[in-house]
């Protein structure tokens, strides 16, 4: 995880990365090395959740004008029924109702095509920070995987950090997460009394 944290920084320090942090309010200024080189472990994933949070408000902003000419099936309408419904009841049990429906499911569809073509179309600016959200979705796997217990979660976020690695000189890491994601991959067939 601090691996990751410090490709963030590297990635993003200069797009200002620093400023938001700071003019947020939500890291003190004297605390933001510790934070963006990953040693104040909690307030760095903390921050990170956040900022990842208000990007895709914002793109949830843009995705009611682009679902307009996308949606041949009314789609938004009933699945934003299906949320205010949710609102007035909010519990696990409405949670997975609402989970559960069609309506919901290609509602979830549609607004991940959305955030494709933000990668693709939407210009240099967005593809930049929708990398930003998909990095800290790798972050936040590993943070769910190893909170829930989840190994296939944990070897699929593993999978997606290493050409991460790689690319911004973390070759130790690059190297030894190569061999780590190979092994425990074939676990199953090779050591099935480990695995079990």
């Amino acid at each position: 995880m601090c691996t990751l944290l410090a490709i963030i920084r590297k990635l993003f320090q200069d797009a200002g990365l620093k400023d938001l942090c700071i003019e947020s309010g939500v890291i003190a200024e004297g605390s933001i090395e510790g934070v963006l080189e990953g040693n104040k472990y909690n307030r760095a994933v903390q921050f990170h959740k956040l900022l990842c949070e208000a990007l895709l408000r914002l793109a949830w902003n843009g995705f009611g004008e682009w679902i307009a000419s996308n949606d041949k099936g009314n789609t938004f309408a009933s699945a934003m029924k299906l949320i205010e419904v949710f609102s007035d009841d909010i519990s696990q049990k409405t949670f997975g109702e609402v989970l559960s429906y069609p309506s919901f499911e290609a509602l979830a569809i549609l607004f991940q095509k959305y955030l494709d073509s933000l990668r693709t179309n939407g210009g240099d600016l967005a593809a930049y920070w929708m990398m930003y959200i998909d990095v800290v979705q790798i972050m936040l796997n590993l943070l769910r995987a190893s909170r829930e217990g989840d190994w296939s979660l944990h070897l699929s976020a593993i999978y997606d950090l290493i050409p991460w690695c790689f690319s911004y000189d973390q070759q130790n890491y690059a190297r030894y997460l190569s061999c780590y994601n190979s092994e425990m991959t074939h676990l199953e067939q090779e050591y099935l009394e480990i695995h079990a």
